[in-house]
């Protein structure tokens, strides 16, 4: 079974344990208006006056009016945790006490974080999420959180810093990667929203019950607690069993990326190592369980444990273990951590290169001897650049720069009418970018990520307006520049709660027929060869189009990369983007093997395709089962 299939049938079944979760909110539901209405009736005196029939007062105007009431108690709780959720995976870090690791940080153990941060979601073709760490947690632990790639962030305790070795954190980070790009953070957090919801009705009856009001209060408090948690222990059993049979999905996709079985496993052998095992003790993480990546509790009851045994996922990767946890793992750990503090590459990612990321890309997009990724490395100046706060400001600028010297100067008024100092700091980034090659342009992107969201809303916004003025400056708009601005705004408008335009309906095929149509046109168009051929040109096509499953379309002639081709682009790119997952798969990879035909994937190739892959949010791996 491939990734999407395994993605497909792990959504299903999640659709009918959220159902089930909501049966179990109804039932609750039910039974809290029965009892308030029972307790009513007692309060009525009716239990003490036979003339007032249980039944009889037992209406449907009564039971509808409690029922109101509780529905609306629990929609507005439900309602104020889906705002805090609504802010972002940021918001989830802080409020469970997590503080971000600054790109710029010096100290080792966070820079080797960041750098197994970038390494992963560069390789899975993301742009890196702002990292969190739960400085107070010995367990080893990790999350993701947040509504969409946009607005996701990775978190850490730092009992995982300071236990694992570095391909053990890269298989922990990978793991919680696959959660941002298969979906799972979205139904995670609507799983957490609705939870919240129902901890409503047990809250209320524990406040009565301990509470120092009258005696005949507490009795009715108890009737609340025990329907609550009662509700909330079913709603729980639900949750576990959502979040155990995506986990060994996001192991899988881990393995994927690191192409190292030998990292998830270790750190999975770690937790059952050492005495903390994965347990966090912030008791503002619990109703969050099923977002880590091992059960918060340690050694958990099987029936409400969020994750597998840990035996269990082990095994799953690795089949031939022998069972045995490591006693001295503590020892060891330290001693590797020490070992490497002083070591230059694990501070700072000097020089990311394809051999490195590449590595995690190959036999997993279909690329075989390919890469996604540039050879060329990325000198340690400009990763420098990527991870300062001001100075990453003008990665995008110096990129939208034109080469004809008037416009270039229009351009950079521009720049000083905005800021001067981003101006001085993009003319500086223009010397630097002289013997560098385009190919390090995307990396460098993706990188810079998290400095660029460490921006205030307002600048945010300014920011952006300069981006589109700049690549408007010359009347028209370019692939490149269309690339640059979709990956900016899809992955930073979510951080500062601006909204996307609304995801489009399925269409019909016709139309999706239709955007493939003009994706694929684009993708041979631009990323032809030089002596490529007009017959080569409709094979890479047809291949493209009989591995997307359509077989009555043809290559559009080339036509001049104006705004108005650009956008009718975008609008195919969103039509794509609203397939479901198996459909999606289809396209990307007839896109992928349509830009690997000639034998070569470009630049320009390299850069569509995870532009695309981004709007589409979707996964540039897990496409060669199909």
């Amino acid at each position: 079974m491939n990734f999407y299939e395994a993605q497909a049938q792990a959504g299903k079944r999640s659709y009918w344990l959220v159902a089930l979760f909501l049966c179990i909110t109804l039932l609750i539901i039910g039974l809290t208006t029965l009892f308030v209405v029972t307790w009513l009736w007692i309060d009525d005196g009716g239990y003490y006056n036979q003339q007032a029939e249980l039944l009889e007062y037992y209406t449907l105007q009564r039971f509808a009016w409690v029922a109101v009431a509780v529905c609306s108690g629990l929609i507005i709780t439900a309602w104020l945790k889906w705002h805090e959720v609504c802010r972002g995976g940021a918001a989830i870090a802080d409020s469970m006490g997590a503080t971000q690791v600054l790109p710029a940080t010096r100290y080792a153990e966070q820079r080797r974080l960041l750098n197994v941060t970038e390494e992963m979601s560069i390789a899975a073709g993301i742009p890196v999420p702002p990292v969190y760490l739960l400085t107070q947690e010995a367990g080893i632990n990790a999350f993701a959180a947040g509504l969409r790639p946009s607005d996701a962030v990775v978190c850490v305790s730092q009992g995982a810093l300071d236990h694992l070795s570095r391909d053990e954190l890269q298989g922990v980070v990978a793991h919680e990667i696959s959660h941002i790009f298969n979906g799972d953070m979205r139904l995670n957090m609507r799983l957490l929203v609705l939870l919240h919801g129902l901890m409503w009705i047990g809250e209320i009856g524990r406040e009565l019950l301990y509470s120092r009001t009258s005696v005949r209060a507490k009795p009715f408090g108890l009737g609340l607690f025990v329907i609550g948690w009662t509700g909330i222990a079913g709603a729980r059993v639900i949750k576990a069993a959502v979040g155990r049979q995506r986990e060994f999905l996001a192991d899988a996709a881990a393995v994927r990326l690191t192409r190292n079985p030998a990292g998830i496993g270790g750190a999975l052998k770690a937790i059952g190592s050492i005495k903390s095992s994965s347990r966090i003790d912030n008791h503002r993480c619990h109703e969050a369980s099923h977002l880590f990546f091992a059960n918060i509790n340690g050694a958990a009851m099987s029936l409400l444990a969020t994750h597998p045994p840990l035996r269990q996922r082990i095994l799953a990767i690795e089949p031939n273990w022998d069972g045995r946890f490591s006693e001295d793992r503590w020892q060891k750990a330290r001693e590797h951590v020490k070992e490497h503090e002083g070591d230059h590459k694990q501070q700072v990612l000097g020089a990311v290169t394809t051999m490195i990321l590449s590595s995690a890309v190959l036999d997993v997009a279909e690329i075989s001897d390919l890469d996604l990724v540039s050879e060329t490395e990325l000198p340690e100046a400009l990763v420098a650049i990527a991870h300062d706060a001001f100075a990453a400001r003008a990665i995008l600028p110096v990129l939208l720069l034109a080469t004809d010297t008037s416009l270039r100067e229009q351009q950079m008024h521009m720049l000083s009418g905005f800021d001067p100092a981003l101006a001085e700091q993009t003319e500086k980034l223009t010397k630097m970018l002289k013997d560098v090659s385009r190919g390090v342009y995307l990396p460098w992107v993706l990188m810079a990520m998290p400095a660029l969201k460490l921006q205030s809303a307002e600048q945010y916004r300014g920011y952006k307006r300069l981006l589109m003025q700049l690549i408007r400056a010359d009347k028209q708009i370019d692939l490149f520049e269309w690339c640059l601005y979709q990956l900016t705004g899809h992955y930073c408008d979510g951080h500062y709660g601006i909204r996307r335009r609304a995801r489009m309906l399925e269409q019909s095929e016709d139309d999706q027929a239709g955007a493939f149509e003009r994706v694929a046109s684009m993708l041979v168009w631009h990323g032809r060869q030089s002596d490529s051929s007009g017959a080569d040109l409709e094979r890479h096509f047809n291949l493209a189009a009989s591995t997307a499953g359509f077989y009555n379309i043809e290559l559009l002639p080339q036509q001049p990369c104006a705004e108005t081709e650009l956008k009718a682009f975008s609008e195919a790119v969103f039509i794509l983007a609203a397939a479901g997952p198996l459909l999606k798969s289809r396209y990307l990879k007839g896109l992928v093997r349509c830009a690997r035909q000639d034998g070569k994937v470009s630049v320009v190739e390299r850069e569509l395709l995870t532009a695309v892959a981004a709007v589409m949010e979707s996964p540039l791996i897990g496409l060669e089962d199909q």
